[in-house]
């Protein structure tokens, strides 16, 4: 894998983008993979998936 630097702009951009589809779904499964992109991206996760 290869790994990429973002700008700010793009970065709150990816963050945007993933923060839309985490309040679009209900899947808890869908839940816990974006919450490991949080944490990848050192986003502040939401913590009742971190447990």
């Amino acid at each position: 894998m290869e790994m990429i630097r973002l700008d700010d702009e793009s970065y709150t951009y990816l963050i945007q983008i993933i923060s839309e589809k985490y309040y679009q779904t209900t899947d808890i499964e869908e839940l816990k993979k974006i919450n490991q992109l949080y944490k990848k991206l050192k986003f502040k996760s939401e913590t009742w998936l971190s447990k």
